[in-house]
């Protein structure tokens, strides 16, 4: 991990059973403590597919 230099972003659904939020959290935590730029958006009430017509549009502008 101290070899990725590349900005990164992490999103998720806060209740996807699919692929734990916890991965992208454990990550992001790790990317801050190495000090690279990183992100994690987590999408409150959805699961791994993004429903709500609000939040697919944040995730593809992001």
């Amino acid at each position: 991990m101290e070899n990725i230099t590349t900005p990164t972003l992490w999103m998720g659904g806060a209740v996807d059973w699919n692929v734990p939020i916890q991965n992208s959290e454990q990550m992001y935590i790790a990317m801050k403590r190495l000090g690279r730029e990183t992100q994690l958006v987590v999408y409150p009430g959805e699961h791994h597919g993004i429903r709500r017509p609000s939040f697919q549009k944040d995730r593809f502008e992001r």
